[in-house]
């Protein structure tokens, strides 16, 4: 079994005949199987269209066959899949456009699951996939207020500017809020034996994108995930997340802000650029 839950790459699409008789194929992961045509005038690009086709990019304007490959996952949320119901897909060109309704169905092989049943899959999926971009967001914002004190530091030396006790007050932050950081994502540390590193866990960073492909998986069962509601084991383990995360965070913002203002408030007395508030 492959790492999508089936057999093989060839047959990730179900085949199942209907009450009529009448055969249905449902694939479940197009990448290979239902690619787009490729090569010259035949919209080539990625797996499903020309480029960016299925992921927010725009469509060649060079003349021939284009198609674009929506996987029913909204980007804006997280990727969740979308739930069953009604759709428009909307193409504008230079002086034109065009729309056009369609509807998304339930899975046929899944008879039991409810729409409510999908709706709560798309609205937990997205909620995870939110608190994910808090997470990482956050982290950037440690990484580039990081960056933009050495650099006042770097260009004050440059300058052959009295940089006083910035270098110390700069380690001084980042010794703060170390240990809280690992707690989102734990540092590589190749240099040390695994015997000898603080069991910390894998970090609420590699957590939530468990949990988010749980919730999200497009192999159902097979791949590690369920479709339809998200089960009572898998709420508990958003409950425990968002627990964590708070604990972090309640605890990991207030202190960068301290190290921010500490070494802000000694910047202005050398007269020197301090760290944005954009940072």
């Amino acid at each position: 079994i492959n790492s999508d839950g089936y057999w093989v790459r060839a047959s990730d699409y179900s085949i199942f005949r209907d009450q009529s008789g009448k055969f249905h194929v449902i694939p479940h992961d197009a990448n290979e199987t239902f690619q787009a045509p490729m090569g010259p005038g035949m919209g080539g690009g990625g797996p499903g269209g020309g480029p960016g086709a299925g992921r927010g990019g725009g469509l060649s304007a060079e003349p021939g066959f284009h198609r674009v490959v929506w996987r029913l996952r909204d980007q804006g949320r997280g990727n969740a899949k979308v739930p069953p119901g009604s759709y428009t897909a909307r193409l504008s060109w230079d002086g034109g456009k065009a729309e056009r309704a369609f509807r998304v169905l339930p899975d046929p092989l899944n008879p039991s699951i409810t729409q409510a049943d999908y709706e709560t899959q798309y609205r937990i999926t997205a909620e995870v996939a939110a608190a994910a971009g808090e997470i990482r967001a956050l982290l950037r914002r440690i990484g580039s207020t990081r960056d933009a004190a050495a650099e006042i530091v770097t260009a004050a030396r440059e300058a052959d500017r009295d940089v006083g006790p910035l270098p110390e007050l700069l380690e001084r932050m980042a010794a703060e809020i170390a240990p809280l950081v690992a707690r989102l994502d734990p540092p590589d540390r190749p240099d040390v034996p695994v015997s000898e590193i603080p069991a910390t866990g894998a970090g609420l960073v590699s957590d939530y994108g468990t949990l988010l492909g749980y919730f999200n998986s497009g192999g159902g069962y097979g791949a590690g995930g369920a479709e339809g509601a998200p089960t009572e084991g898998g709420l508990a383990r958003k409950t425990d997340l968002e627990a964590a995360w708070a604990e972090v965070r309640d605890a990991l913002v207030p202190a960068l802000e301290q190290g921010i203002e500490r070494f802000n408030a000694e910047a202005n007395r050398l007269g020197l650029e301090g760290i944005g508030s954009g940072n």
